[in-house]
């Protein structure tokens, strides 16, 4: 098979990963004493298939007072995670990621960490860019920000930030989104 057809495959599956992990959230909005959100529950899912199909070991962290959240917040972090996994499973060669989801001070924060080769941040090169720059897009939406650190032979850090009242807003209330060099654009 043709670097093409493989790239439109991965492209497929990945389309209809979303599509059932978004279903899955829908299906699972419940009252807010549960112990464990519905983002959480697709977090632990994603880590367990990126582990089961690539041998990466990852961990899950979440505030136990982390808050239900609006579910356009949890959809846009969900993004925000699947494309970053993506990532680590076509370029990082990592062992480990690390995955934390957070809220402080009406934000919630979701970190996802690895100890892969990491990247230069100086060079864009184009098909790793355009998924950096839709996870921006989408937290620009709902007013929050993205934060990526990496350095060759160091792995990546990506933090994604979003008002806890970013679905009330439904998007309003732009605030800055930071470059991948962690600077506000």
């Amino acid at each position: 098979m043709g670097r093409g057809a493989v790239r439109t495959a991965q492209i497929e599956q990945l389309a209809q990963h979303s599509l059932t992990e978004l279903r899955r959230i829908v299906a699972a909005l419940a009252p807010a004493d549960l112990d464990e959100s519905a983002l959480a529950a697709a977090l632990d899912r994603m880590l367990g298939a990126l582990r089961d199909e690539t041998g990466v070991a990852g961990a899950l962290q979440v505030d136990p007072d982390l808050p239900a959240l609006p579910t356009p917040v949890e959809v846009a972090l969900l993004r925000v995670a699947q494309s970053a996994l993506a990532n680590v499973r076509q370029h990082a060669q990592a062992q480990t990621v690390e995955v934390a989801l957070s809220a402080q001070a009406g934000s919630v924060r979701l970190r996802l960490e690895d100890d892969g080769i990491g990247f230069d941040q100086s060079v864009r090169p184009s098909d790793a860019s355009y998924g950096l720059a839709a996870m921006r897009s989408r937290l620009r939406e709902g007013g929050g920000e993205l934060t990526i650190r990496s350095a060759p032979g160091e792995g990546t850090t990506i933090e994604a930030t979003l008002p806890l009242d970013a679905g009330a807003r439904g998007g309003g209330g732009h605030a800055p989104a930071r470059s991948d060099r962690g600077e506000t654009e």
